[in-house]
């Protein structure tokens, strides 16, 4: 009985439509390697590279459509190459302008400096860390923002 509750558990949270940020992608053959950075991402790179001193300009960031609601994605490569594929729909019809940095923030962190996931919620069910595995929301991103930006830092 225990198994079956947890078992649906899980189900309702999968099912719940979470937008995802990306886990990393090794040796994938469905992306091309390197290429341009889209000129939207520039700004975003910019700004990390200064906030973290930082040199992620190997790590190109494009467009691309991600499927299972992913929003982001890092692919790497045993060659050392890197890769940022952001989902076009989400980035410009289903996420806000503050989830714009954090989404950069987090695939940038997989790409750039090879962090993992941290998935501890807070008690008011806020992620505790850029790194969650799920898209933070902008009311958490906005209200816990010096947090998160301070233990991305202290991570470095």
């Amino acid at each position: 009985m225990r198994n079956l509750i947890v078992a649906l558990f899980i189900l309702v949270l999968v099912s719940c439509g979470h937008q995802q940020t990306g886990h990393v992608v090794y040796n994938s053959d469905k992306v091309n390697k390197g290429g341009p950075t889209d000129i939207e991402f520039e700004n975003y790179i910019v700004d990390f590279e200064i906030r973290t001193g930082a040199d992620v300009s190997h790590v190109p960031v494009q467009f691309g459509d991600l499927d299972n609601d992913r929003v982001g994605v890092c692919y790497s490569w045993a060659s050392g190459a890197r890769k940022i594929v952001i989902d076009r729909n989400q980035w410009y019809n289903r996420i806000t302008e503050l989830q714009r940095e954090a989404l950069m923030w987090h695939e940038l962190g997989h790409c750039g400096l090879n962090f993992g996931h941290n998935d501890t919620v807070r008690p008011d069910r806020c992620p505790v860390h850029i790194m969650n595995w799920q898209l933070i929301s902008h009311f958490c991103y906005n209200k816990n923002y010096d947090d998160y930006i301070r233990r991305f830092l202290e991570d470095m």
